[in-house]
């Protein structure tokens, strides 16, 4: 294809992505005809991802209008904008856009073509002040294919003697049709050659260029209004190559989109009524907070990779983020995929839930630990290990098995898989690479509690799988670590407990060095996202909400003296009360969200307050039997939502920006929607209509809170090689591979070997009977490799204290 007129100013300016603070998200449930999902943010459609939930191919597509003399007014920007649902729990969406000047009015009824990879828009413009025909309308798209706004090309041409807009790049097409005729077409570079540049200058289509290739590019097209009077439907369909695109784009313009509606909505009706009706009262502006949270975790589902959801449709930040951030939160995260599944099973999504859990066996690594995130293929993005991701799938079986959504069958096929999880637990635990902020390694309390948990958890499974031993182990295991959790992360006689007159309080995460020393008192924690100035801080003077995961996972009870201490430091330090109630910030100095002046993050800032922790904190109340300040933190957890009751990451705590668009307890620039968040706001609500927490496992309620089990053993490993042993304990020394133990209580007058046994995991151990040592007594060991006729070399003591 040759162009005659192509575009000047190659690239364009740098692309960027667009704004996070989400209005509506959308696709339809015909699985396997419609590759397409959208979002919408100002009143217009923003990116839209094709051929998988991960791969976003728009950065925006809006309107424009002008009366070809001195009026611009831009949709996004001019415009005051409502949006609805066009029913409960079907996200399809009526958007009404007015004219800040009160010159038109924009109806428009947006969704996805169910049987075709197709974004349709149906489009009633209104002059308010004049008639239709005094005004242009042009239709604006940014394309953004595949992931990627530079190396897009964008052309000028017909299909079939139908005139479209086309774009390409990285191997995928766009084309964009409409029902009414284009008066004029165009293509540009942005920032220098497209459609915006051209009308805010003349107020018309006057650079009419046919092609611009290899850049950040635009799609300007002129619906010619008097000959639909104002009506019209607009397609944006997309394909392996141009001709595919423009040939669903003309399939679904020519069946209609009443069609499309039918179908559309047929299918999220049929879905929601399978769901248990957890609806609450009508929002006062009569949305189904419910059905909106429900619609908004089943969206993110990959119609081709079952099972498979995505954290956000989102881009943090977006607007000033550009191709470098390649993944957005249109990735999979492991605990987010976990914590939506257990939403789906709170909603009674059982067949969504199991879809997930062999989406996770699919996608698990070799030695048993999922990636820290990843591409919808199981392509690992970032590379940490976070041991909760590790953990919250064996959790997830547990749950689903409770619920009714496994069969004993499954159980069976599933074992191996938790398995390995397991195995790699207890090899590598408790302490984790990252917490479950993605920040800090060490001991930290909600990884503590999800480890435990999901050992407890194991144990059950192997009992059934008939590996009766395994599961003894993985129960001793857990013992042991339930033991040392106050070792670990219970700081006493700081300042801050002097300050507020208690007796201590968890922390928010230790480092590892920390593990021989009397209490997490000792040693610094890396602030992330802080100037490097302030970037390290004593473990000790660090708090966050993570330790109410202790009573989450049912490990402590809610009225532990520890426990209601903890709760007075973190509401002293992290709690923030706004208009819509009560929310709370991660931890004390964090640096994830806007500067002070508003900025957008950029790898510092100052951490905001995230409305998922009130969701957590009202989980919390109602442990402890406070269902009315439950209540009160639904309230408040629904307040903090977009104008479509989307919840956000985080919103703002600080003085209104309007120009900034930063409002005090409303989202903040940071992701929104937020699917975990959704899942925490559909579990609150099926955990109010119990009476319960609906995610609590109950094996370490039954174990530590009731028949108070605690541990004989004290753990010496190569990786950390304890110095000490409290008095009383046997010491369990555990190997990567099998040995003899060659020891001694009474510096090698009488000495013992001792064979270690494998413990089915990856670990061998072997228990020297040391419980009856008197403290100052020493056990003296050094180990025989029989694999490779070997000593150690090594004399170990440890000192009774």
């Amino acid at each position: 294809m040759s162009f005659e007129n192509s575009a000047p100013g190659c690239p364009g300016i740098p692309a960027r992505w667009t704004s996070s603070s989400k209005s509506a998200i959308g696709t339809a449930l015909t699985a396997g005809q419609s590759r397409v999902w959208f979002t919408l943010s100002h009143g217009i459609l923003n990116e839209i991802y094709y051929p998988r939930v991960d791969q976003a191919c728009t950065r925006d597509f809006g309107l424009i209008v002008t009366d070809g003399h001195g009026f611009f007014s831009e949709e996004k920007r001019d415009t005051n904008s409502v949006i609805r649902p066009i029913d409960d729990g079907v996200p399809a969406f009526a958007i009404t856009s007015t004219c800040v000047k009160r010159r038109y009015r924009l109806e428009k009824l947006v969704l996805s073509d169910p049987r075709r990879d197709v974004v349709l828009q149906r489009v009633d413009f209104h002059a308010l002040t004049g008639a239709t025909g005094d005004y242009h309308l042009y239709a604006l798209l940014a394309p953004h294919l595949v992931n990627r706004g530079a190396g897009n090309t964008a052309w000028i041409a017909d299909y079939k003697g139908v005139p479209m807009l086309f774009a390409e790049g990285s191997g995928s097409a766009l084309a964009v049709g409409c029902s009414a005729p284009f008066l004029a077409r165009a293509a540009g570079f942005v920032g220098v050659s497209d459609g915006w540049q051209d009308l805010a200058r003349h107020f018309e289509l006057r650079w009419r260029y046919d092609h611009a290739g290899d850049g950040n590019v635009a799609l300007t097209g002129e619906v010619d209004l008097r000959a639909c009077d104002g009506s019209f439907v607009v397609a944006l369909g997309f394909g392996r190559h141009a001709e595919e695109a423009a040939l669903l784009v003309r399939a679904s313009l020519g069946e209609g989109i009443d069609q499309a509606v039918a179908e559309y909505a047929a299918g999220w009706h049929g879905w929601q009524a399978s769901l248990l009706p957890l609806d609450p009262a009508p929002h006062r502006d009569g949305h189904n907070t419910y059905r909106v949270s429900t619609a908004v975790l089943r969206t993110h589902e990959a119609s081709a990779f079952s099972g498979g959801y995505i954290a956000s449709l989102s881009v943090p930040w977006g607007f000033a983020k550009g191709d470098e951030d390649l993944g957005g939160y249109h990735l999979v995260w492991p605990r987010d995929l976990v914590e939506t599944a257990g939403g789906l099973l709170a909603a009674g999504a059982n067949s969504e839930a199991r879809r997930v859990i062999y989406y996770l066996q699919a996608i698990q690594e070799e030695d048993g630990h999922w990636p820290q995130n990843c591409w919808l293929d199981g392509t690992a993005y970032w590379n940490g290990v976070q041991m909760d991701e590790c953990a919250f799938p064996i959790l997830l079986v547990d749950l689903a098995w409770r619920e009714g959504a496994l069969p004993e069958t499954d159980l069976h096929k599933l074992w191996p898989m938790v398995k390995l999880a397991a195995g790699f637990i207890v090899r590598n635990g408790p302490v984790t690479g990252q917490d479950r902020w993605e920040e800090d390694g060490g001991y930290s309390p909600f990884t503590l509690a999800v480890e435990i948990t999901a050992l407890l958890a194991a144990a059950d499974l192997a009992d059934k799988a008939f590996a009766p031993g395994q599961a003894i182990y993985l129960r001793e295991t857990a013992d042991l670590w339930n033991s040392l959790i106050e070792r670990w992360i219970y700081a006493t006689n700081t300042p801050l407990a002097n300050e507020l007159g208690i007796g201590g309080y968890y922390v928010r995460i230790a480092p590892p060095e920390v593990a021989d020393a009397a209490s997490p008192i000792d040693g610094f924690v890396p602030i992330k996202n802080r100037p490097p100035q302030d970037s390290s801080q004593r473990a000790s003077l660090m708090v966050s909400p993570d330790a109410l995961a202790l009573v989450r996972f049912g490990l402590r009870a809610p009225d532990d003296p520890r426990i209601l201490d903890t709760i007075r430091a973190i509401d002293a330090l992290l709690k923030v009360d706004l208009p819509a109630g009560p929310c709370w910030r991660r931890y004390n100095g964090d640096g994830y969200g806007e500067h002070e002046d508003g900025r957008p993050f950029d790898g510092t800032g100052i951490g905001r307050p995230w409305p998922l922790l009130t969701g957590e904190r009202a989980h919390y109340e109602l442990a402890a039997g406070n269902r009315v300040g439950a209540e009160a933190l639904l309230a408040a957890f629904e307040g903090f939502a977009s104008d479509g009751h989307l919840i956000p990451e985080q919103v703002w705590d600080a003085p209104d920006i309007p120009e900034l668009e930063l409002f005090r307890g409303r989202p903040s620039g940071s992701a929104m929607p937020l699917v975990w968040a959704h899942a925490e706001h559909v579990k609150l609500l099926r955990s109010l209509a119990d009476g319960r927490v609906f995610d609590m496992p109950p094996q370490p309620r039954q174990r530590y809170q009731i028949d108070g089990v605690g541990s004989p053993h004290s753990v010496w490993r190569l990786n950390h090689k304890s110095r000490s042993l409290p008095a009383g304990r046997i010491l369990r020394v555990e190997l990567p591979v099998g040995a003899s133990i060659h020891w001694s209580l009474d510096g090698w007058c009488t000495v013992h070997d001792t064979v270690t046994q494998d413990s089915g995991f990856g670990v061998h151990f072997a228990d020297l009977n040391t419980a009856e040592l008197a403290i100052g007594g020493v056990v003296v060991f050094t180990l025989y490799w029989p694999a490779d006729n070997r000593w150690e070399g090594v004399d170990y003591r440890l000192a009774i204290n």
